[in-house]
């Protein structure tokens, strides 16, 4: 299941606590998506979902450090908001070292809850954005032809036309054929120029 606009993504076994978080949500003007329990969530989430994960610690058909653990091994870079009423300490540790993002103690105080909610929301379009970086960097590297590729490392090498020449066993007439066409691909003027974007793709695409 997807959604238009980024969501809350409220997770509870409780049905009385889900529905009062979802209502205090959407009276804010939040999007939510209410989960009764762990599993539920990870039937209804997909790749695609955009937003943050408010999670509940304790639930009895699958504990929320279980269901962070299987969304890490998904992949799934939704932020992750822990919501719990024992104050047990050493595992919000052991949530915040996951990966989560806020641990808040129940009962949660609107405006705090709302100040992290807006975190999670932040961070997640953050995310989005280095990640459509990385995506547009790789399909630039990716779409170089081989021999491209090739004159592009030797490029970044800073090799002159007769070097790559050599190197590559080509009269040097072909390399700046190769040169000018890899330079139009990307958008570049001058070679100085082709190995400022080369470089920053690199950097970008190999970003985790």
């Amino acid at each position: 299941m997807t959604t238009q606009r980024p969501a809350v993504w409220v997770v509870d076994d409780e049905p009385d606590v889900l529905d009062a978080l979802a209502l205090l949500l959407r009276s804010a003007d939040y999007e939510v998506v209410a989960c009764r329990g762990g599993r539920e969530l990870l039937d209804r989430l997909d790749e695609e979902a955009t937003g943050c994960i408010l999670l509940d610690l304790r639930m009895s058909d699958m504990g929320g450090l279980e269901v962070q653990r299987e969304l890490t091994r998904r992949g799934c870079r939704r932020p992750v908001i822990f919501l719990s009423g024992h104050g047990d300490i050493p595992i919000a540790v052991e949530a915040i070292r996951a990966g989560a993002l806020d641990f808040l103690e129940k009962p949660v105080r609107d405006r705090q809850l709302f100040a992290s909610v807006d975190r999670a929301l932040d961070e997640d379009r953050r995310r989005q954005t280095a990640a459509a970086v990385r995506r547009e960097a790789r399909e630039l590297l990716d779409s170089l032809s081989p021999r491209e590729a090739q004159v592009a490392n030797l490029i970044l090498e800073g090799l002159k036309t007769a070097d790559i020449a050599k190197r590559l066993e080509l009269s040097p007439r072909t390399v700046e054929m190769h040169r000018a066409r890899l330079l139009r691909r990307l958008g570049a003027r001058t070679s100085a120029e082709a190995v400022r974007i080369l470089e920053g793709a690199r950097s970008r695409a190999g970003q985790d």
